[in-house]
């Protein structure tokens, strides 16, 4: 993946950033249209806009890059390993939830144990409310 730090950086005139800008502009150039134009990342243009190289430069120079455009497809960035990322990701997400299913299956047979479990707590303390306010006798039993 390549480094992309540098379009944060507040100091657009730092040696740094002038040479990363000129990096991406070289791999911005294997991906000119046929007008020798390309989508404009800079924070005004945000990819909606194309351009030539030197405008871009001058643009990114001025304005700053878009930050949030950080998966750069329009300029040469390789995707293809990031999609199977993402496909790896989902397959992992579908097995986890396959196995989260299978529990409930299991989950099912707890529920009206934990409804008795529920009711009888509530008739306990129900009964003992009562009986310390001398409503009741302690013959009476609940099933």
């Amino acid at each position: 993946m390549i480094d992309k730090k540098w379009i944060f950086q507040e100091n657009r005139l730092s040696v740094e950033y002038f040479n990363r800008l000129k990096n991406f502009l070289k791999l911005s150039s294997f991906h000119l249209n046929d007008e020798n134009k390309i989508r404009c990342p800079c924070v005004s243009c945000m990819n909606l806009y194309y351009y030539d190289l030197e405008t871009i430069e001058r643009h990114i120079f001025v304005k700053g890059f878009h930050t949030k455009y950080v998966l750069w497809e329009f300029h040469g960035e390789d995707i293809t390993g990031i999609h199977e990322d993402q496909e790896n990701a989902e397959s992992n997400v579908e097995e986890d939830n396959a196995l989260y299913d299978s529990d409930d299956e299991d989950d099912d047979d707890m529920i009206p144990a934990l409804e008795d479990f529920a009711n009888q707590s509530h008739r306990n303390r129900v009964f003992s409310e009562r009986k310390e306010m001398g409503e009741v006798e302690e013959t009476i039993s609940f099933m």
